[in-house]
């Protein structure tokens, strides 16, 4: 048998994890007990910071506020009625959790891949 060749070296952007203990997230569709269970691992994972810092409800009626817990001290996380302002508020976020239903999974994913920032999508639809 001879040796595998030796193969180019992976660009750093093909070697960088998908998360880390900086990973920034939205959570797309409303789902609270999903962000506060998400809050719950960050914290009892030591992370410094939430990882969930927004959620994109499209029914919302505008910028609102959702109460989470954060240990057991009480955090705001803003709700935004549409993608594009959220993203620009929060440039450090590169992933995205997508609770849209199934009927709305397939156009919410394009509308999200629009955005050369976001380098996961989760979907549980």
């Amino acid at each position: 048998l001879k040796p595998a060749s030796p193969k180019a070296a992976p660009d750093d952007e093909d070697t960088k994890p998908l998360f880390h203990q900086r990973t920034r997230a939205i959570v797309y569709g409303m789902q609270p007990a999903a962000v506060q269970n998400m809050l719950d691992f960050d914290y009892i994972s030591r992370r410094a910071t939430p990882s969930v810092v927004a959620i994109v409800y499209p029914f919302a009626s505008g910028l609102s506020q959702r109460q989470f817990y954060w240990c057991s001290k009480e955090i705001m996380i803003p709700v935004y009625h549409r993608l594009r302002p959220c993203l620009e508020k929060f440039p450090e976020v590169d992933t995205v959790v997508n609770f849209a239903s199934s009927r709305s999974v397939y156009e919410s994913v394009l509308e999200i891949m629009e955005y050369p920032q976001i380098r996961s999508i989760v979907i549980i639809a």
